[in-house]
């Protein structure tokens, strides 16, 4: 009971080339590829394994199946497959030298089925599948680099979702199976990134040369043979692994990804033969690799690595770590702990985050004309670029690209998922004098910057202010409500029922009304609301133990605020809610039906948030 056997195993490999979209695919699918796991040779389920790996028929057949001449309707999912297939006969030779000279396990054989894996798409068919389980509202979750390759999928029937109990057996099956590829072909993933990076300098080359022999022939007449047809986007399989890895550990329970870090398995964690033996010691030194071997001017590469650091920092103990790493360029520490050369060494550090951020913020405040605001959609990205490109501004002015909202966005959600995590990383950083990370951030928004932008500086804001923090996070509450004010971002000197409303010129009113609703997308507005909301702590939000200690106030609105051109407190905030946004969400028109449901929400949450943190004893008084 339980045993499949070979012929078994071909059977449903032979069904999924046929019926890749069927619902049964998400159960078979990890099946087959929990057949292929490497576990102790010296269990039961060693030697059943040693026996599939060593059977002549299915090595035969599988061959077959996986070869280049053979069709199957989903060319992503044959390459998974073909992977683990690949991994697990490479793991049996390492266990069995003697396989080396038979048909199958020969290492010609098994490095070129290796890149023919990598080139049929196995990393972007599994980020896809990973993501699909983990949309939230119909969408996929954030990320940079993949976004475009994966919004050719937004518009396709997605397949039957499968169960919630089922969801972590497929996701733990993708784990074993990248952790298995970088503990035994790592060397593998290194002559890949190095091919596909000749291959890029190579078509920049020839792309150069085509330019100039055009821009020669230029006056005198053109041929059809100087109009060379634009090349194809290069492949970089490497940044989809690292987006893969990414997507994978933001989905697994918390702090799954210790091992990365050079730490054990989390609590409760199940523990494989692969992870006890091997793992310990190669996923650290691939995380090394991966930073490393990342040039500050591949921008691509740069957002993938942010992608997979996030991931990688999704729990308490990984956020602390991630930390550390970018702040001291290791795998250990304590957060606190910073180098002395932040900025320099690897493409990523806090100390280069925030150095570039503080470079727009100082070049976005240099005087300028008057830009107009633009929504950061991918399809009016380029033509933001466009009309920057033709302004003339001050040789000093902020001019973003769509490649810098795109980095921007990337590293922001790393700074996101540290300080959501890690209360000790989230007071670290906001009270590092260097860094000066919270006045930097705020001081973006007011700038003429993409919508999308001011969105993920909106969102790591309102990770910063997350309850829990003690007396330190009520502080920085009170600093953002403070920024916010002195900064107007929405009109604060018209207090509602005075008389003296005048219409706003400026701030997130004005792009509420002219921008997002005029493109029915709300990426600015729907994380401001988010972050109003996370800003009035609750004594339900609060943790029991330091409303009985005292340590954490509940009150993180600023005495003054407003003081002294109008009353104190934030009727100006409430009044924007209620009056600008929540009454009148029937009235706008939305792209995303579910921007409407989620502004109703974050509306109502801010609403009640208010209404609980209201201090009903200043009425007794």
């Amino acid at each position: 009971m339980g045993y499949i056997a070979p012929d078994d195993i071909q059977v449903m490999i032979s069904w999924l080339q046929k019926h890749p979209s069927h619902p049964m695919t998400y159960y078979l699918l990890p099946t087959i590829l929990t057949c292929f796991d490497v576990v102790d040779p010296e269990t039961l389920g060693g030697e059943t394994r040693h026996k599939i790996a060593t059977d002549a028929a299915l090595i035969s057949s599988l061959k077959s199946l996986f070869g280049p001449t053979t069709d199957w309707k989903d060319s992503g999912l044959k390459s998974v497959l073909l992977l683990k297939w690949t991994l697990f006969l490479t793991e049996a030779r390492h266990r069995q030298p003697d396989l080396e000279d038979r048909e199958g396990f020969k290492t010609d054989d098994l490095e070129t089925q290796v890149w023919s894996a990598v080139q049929g798409g196995c990393f972007l068919y599994a980020t896809r599948t990973v993501m699909t389980l983990n949309r939230k509202q119909g969408a996929y979750p954030p990320t940079s680099y993949a976004a475009p390759l994966l919004r050719n999928y937004e518009s396709d029937p997605a397949l039957e979702i499968p169960t919630e109990d089922f969801k972590p057996a497929i996701l733990e099956s993708f784990e074993i199976l990248v952790q298995l590829l970088i503990t035994h072909a790592s060397s593998e993933l290194r002559k890949i990134k190095q091919r596909q990076e000749d291959i890029l300098l190579a078509n920049a080359r020839t792309d150069r040369t085509r330019a100039f022999r055009s821009s020669v022939t230029q006056g005198r007449h053109t041929t059809a043979s100087t109009e060379a047809a634009p090349s194809e986007p290069a492949r970089n399989d490497i940044a989809m692994l690292f987006v893969l890895i990414g997507a994978l550990y933001s989905a697994l329970p918390p702090d799954s990804a210790l091992p990365f870090w050079g730490g054990g398995a989390r609590e409760g964690q199940r523990q494989t033969y692969i992870s006890l033996e091997s793992a310990a010691a190669r996923l650290p030194s691939f995380l090394q690799w991966a930073v490393w071997s990342t040039q500050a001017r591949d921008v691509d590469m740069l957002m993938a690595l942010y992608d997979m650091l996030t991931g990688l920092a999704h729990g308490q103990q990984c956020s602390e770590l991630a930390y550390n790493f970018l702040a001291r360029g290791s795998a250990d520490g304590t957060p606190g702990q910073s180098s002395t050369a932040l900025g320099s060494g690897p493409a990523v550090s806090w100390g280069s985050i925030f150095a570039l951020l503080e470079q727009w913020a100082l070049l976005g405040s240099s005087p300028r004309p008057p830009q107009q605001s633009s929504l950061g959609t991918q399809a009016n990205l380029s033509a933001l670029q466009q009309q920057q490109t033709h302004r003339t501004h001050h040789h000093q002015s902020l001019i973003l690209t769509q490649q810098d909202v795109l980095l921007a966005q990337s590293f922001l959600r790393l700074l996101a998922a540290v300080s959501t995590h890690s209360v000790a990383v989230r007071i670290t950083i906001s009270g590092h004098a260097r860094f000066r990370a919270i006045p930097t951030m705020v001081s973006l928004i007011p700038l003429s910057i993409p919508l999308e932008l001011k969105g993920a500086l909106f969102d790591v804001l309102a990770s910063f202010c997350l309850p829990g923090a003690g007396a330190p996070g009520v502080e920085i509450c009170k600093s953002i409500w403070t920024m916010m004010e002195r900064l107007e971002l929405i009109n604060v000197r018209a207090a509602p029922g005075s008389g003296v409303a005048m219409p706003p010129i400026k701030g997130i009113e004005v792009e509420l009304e002219e921008v997002e609703a005029v493109h029915k997308l709300y990426p600015e507005t729907i994380p401001f609301l988010r972050l109003l909301s996370t800003l009035m702590h609750t004594p339900k939000s609060v943790p029991s133990g330091d409303i009985l200690t005292d340590s954490a106030p509940l009150n993180t609105i600023p005495d003054t605020l407003g003081h002294p051109y109008r009353q104190p407190g934030i009727a100006p905030y409430t009044s924007f809610v209620v009056d600008k946004v929540f009454s009148r969400i029937s009235q706008r028109e939305y792209l995303k039906p579910c921007d409407r449901w989620l502004m109703n929400d974050l509306c109502l949450c801010f609403i009640e948030r208010c209404l609980a943190s209201f201090d009903l004893e200043s009425l007794v008084t």
